[in-house]
């Protein structure tokens, strides 16, 4: 299984140049555009235009008014964080990744991994990240469109919706002026408008995850078959993702469900619906996976392989205590090498990555009594607390400017007091803030097992944002005079 096959003829030559348009037709090519585009245009009058026209005669709320405005200048800094601030496309890495994969989809390739593809000519199998987010971009590259600009459009969209979620989700909290509130602090956060131009897949990660937390909500309120489904989806969703995404079944979904159990309603129902449908999401990927691999990996091989970057000396102590070091992997293939042993362990994909895995447990079982102080870096890390100039200075390797990263750890920090207050707020109110502090321990969580890094705070960087929201909306309405707006979400009465 995983065998390496021939690239399958001269209409691959395409995918193993990511980025360029290659020597396509032009009358066949604009042809088919003029199809496609035609095609478009007649499902969006049908789906869209024609079922809105009812409403064109009614005026546009102020919330919703105020969240195109929001969403729509969002969308241009993005386009401008492109252009200038994360203008240099990434040579290597993940973003490349994801990004040469998705001209491989589009040419019917298939998820390969793409170094190989290119360099070689061989397709290799590959699990190394979920698929989600290669496919959020490969639309684009079967309209033609295979450049990296192209590819970081699409992740300001996805961006785009973390702006529309946070606005949702805080004016079901505390009002539509919360709502704008949040998605304008959403709109201007620093860690989560550059991450878009960067081309890594957390804005659309924290906004499926937003989505999830806008239907827990929803669903709390009103349980329904349909309602159960959608959680379900979104947390399916998120999976496909960002692996850890797992954790919101347990720290999410479960919850809602036991909370249903109490108040009596049909809890096996509702909770076995939203397990199903997340599960039923992941399943095809995780079956492709067991057939295409010799060990078990239901969702990537990232997982095992970071093991070992994350555990080794560079992090167990020095300025990278809590981060991780390709470094630490290149002096272990090199001494792998000297001993006369291949330079990563044998065998496919999945068994390379449970090698490395097995050797960064070896080596932090062997390293317990570093365990407190590394779980603290890697926390306090993850949240910008301390070690955030080192993190900074790291991240300029995956694209993100210094100057940047730096304006990111001071916006956190600004938000956290504010943040706080409007935890406290809602509380008062007796509306329900578990959900929010559960992105948190997620975060929190995901750092301990992992290592720290602000990429996986996003979802935490969102219930941050919104909850500031909520303070300063309270805040207004102290000093205007004017009572804070009404929310959607109903009271907690049990708290």
């Amino acid at each position: 299984m995983g065998e390496p096959l021939a690239a399958p003829g001269a209409a691959a030559a395409l995918a193993r140049h990511p980025g360029s348009l290659g020597e396509l037709p032009v009358l066949p090519t604009l042809a088919w555009t003029v199809g496609v585009t035609a095609a478009a245009a007649a499902a969006t009058w049908w789906l869209v235009q024609r079922p809105l026209r009812r409403y064109e005669d009614r005026p546009i709320g102020t919330f919703a008014a105020g969240l195109w405005t929001i969403a729509l200048a969002s969308f241009a800094t993005r386009l401008w964080a492109i252009g200038t601030v994360t203008g240099r496309d990434p040579g290597n890495g993940d973003p490349f990744y994801y990004h040469a994969q998705a001209n491989m989809l589009a040419d019917g390739v298939g998820f390969g991994e793409p170094i190989q593809w290119i360099t070689e000519g061989r397709f290799v199998p590959t699990a190394i990240h979920p698929p989600l987010f290669t496919l959020w971009l490969t639309p684009a590259s079967l309209l033609g469109a295979r450049g990296y600009l192209s590819h970081k459009v699409l992740a300001a969209l996805a961006g785009v919706a973390v702006v529309a979620v946070a606005a949702l989700l805080a004016k079901r909290l505390a009002g539509p002026r919360a709502g704008l509130l949040a998605g304008a602090a959403v709109a201007l956060y620093p860690d989560l408008f550059i991450i878009d131009g960067t081309l890594w897949p957390e804005g659309l990660y924290t906004a499926v995850v937003g989505a999830a937390l806008v239907l827990a909500y929803r669903w709390r309120e009103q349980p329904t078959t349909w309602g159960s489904i959608a959680l379900g989806a979104s947390v399916g969703a998120a999976v496909l993702v960002r692996g850890e995404a797992v954790l919101l079944l347990p720290l999410l979904c479960a919850p809602l469900v036991l909370a249903a159990a109490r108040r009596g309603d049909p809890w096996l129902r509702h909770g076995a619906l939203m397990a199903a449908t997340a599960v039923g999401l992941v399943a095809p990927w995780t079956v492709r996976n067991l057939v295409q691999f010799e060990e078990r990996v239901p969702i990537s091989t990232n997982s095992e392989e970071v093991l070992f970057y994350a555990n080794c000396d560079d992090t167990y102590a020095g300025r990278l205590i809590g981060y991780w070091s390709f470094n630490c992997q290149e002096r272990a293939r090199q001494e792998r090498v000297a001993q006369g042993l291949p330079a990563d362990p044998p065998g496919d994909e999945s068994q390379r990555a449970a090698g490395w895995g097995a050797l960064g447990r070896a080596y932090a079982n062997e390293h317990r009594d570093r365990w407190p102080a590394v779980a603290v870096a890697r926390v306090t890390r993850a949240w910008d607390v301390q070690h955030s100039e080192s993190t900074a200075l790291a991240l300029q390797f995956e694209g993100r400017p210094h100057a940047w990263s730096v304006r990111g750890y001071w916006a956190l920090r600004l938000s956290l007091l504010p943040a706080i207050a409007g935890l406290v707020i809602l509380r008062r109110r007796r509306v329900a803030i578990w959900p929010l502090v559960a992105m948190a321990a997620m975060v929190t969580i995901t750092a301990v097992g992992v290592y720290g890094h602000p990429r996986f705070r996003t979802v935490g960087d969102l219930v941050l944002l919104v909850a500031a929201a909520v303070a300063i909306d309270a805040l207004i309405a102290r000093v205007t005079g004017r009572a804070v707006s009404e929310p959607t979400a109903t009271p907690d009465l049990t708290a």
